[in-house]
C-alpha cells in the first residue's frame, strides 16, 4: 500500500547547510545571516506542526457538525402529534368535532356566540377523541383547550 508508506525525507547536515546559506548570502552581496540554520529549521518544524494541528481540529469540527443531526434528531414531532380537527358533523341537535388527540380539558372548552355568551361542551368521548357541543344556530367561535394549555380556535358557521 503506497498510500500509507512514509515518505523519504531529505536529510542534510545542519552545519553544511548553514555554510551553504552563508555562501549564498556572500555571493549575492548581502550581509551574512545572523540566525543559525538550526533555528530556521526548528521554526519551520513548529509552523508545520501548528498547521497539521489546525487541519486536524478543522476536520474533527466539520465531522462533528455533519454528524450532530444524526445523533440528536428532533423527536418531539412523533411524541406529540399536531392538535387538529380530523372531521366534524351534526348528529341530532349536537355538533360533533373529532380531534387528532384526546388530552382535552372539558372545563375550558366552549364556544362564544355573536352576543358574547359562552356555551360549554356537553361531553368528550375519549375513545374517539370526539367533543360534543350543542348545535349553534348562528356563527360561533369555538375554543377547545388541551390539558397542557394549548388552545384550538375554530370558526363555525351553520349552513342554514
Amino acid at each position: 500500500m503506497s498510500l500509507f508508506k512514509k515518505k523519504n525525507e531529505f536529510k542534510m547536515d545542519v552545519k553544511a547547510a548553514d555554510r551553504i546559506l552563508q555562501n549564498v548570502f556572500e555571493d549575492a552581496g548581502e550581509k551574512p545571516n545572523t540566525v543559525p540554520f538550526d533555528k530556521i529549521l526548528l521554526r519551520c518544524k513548529y509552523n508545520g506542526m501548528a498547521y497539521d494541528i489546525c487541519i486536524m481540529v478543522t476536520v474533527i469540527l466539520l465531522a462533528m457538525t455533519l454528524m450532530l443531526p444524526i445523533k440528536f434528531y428532533p423527536g418531539f414531532g412523533k411524541q406529540n402529534p399536531e392538535f387538529k380537527v380530523e372531521f366534524h358533523e351534526q348528529y341530532g341537535d349536537e355538533l360533533l368535532i373529532s380531534l387528532s388527540r384526546g388530552d382535552i380539558d372539558l372545563s375550558k372548552s366552549y364556544f362564544v356566540d355573536v352576543d358574547g355568551n359562552k356555551t360549554y361542551a356537553n361531553y368528550f368521548n375519549s375513545l374517539g377523541f370526539c367533543i360534543a357541543f350543542p348545535m349553534p344556530d348562528e356563527e360561533v367561535n369555538i375554543i377547545i383547550t388541551e390539558e397542557s394549555g394549548k388552545e384550538l380556535h375554530l370558526l363555525f358557521t351553520p349552513l342554514d
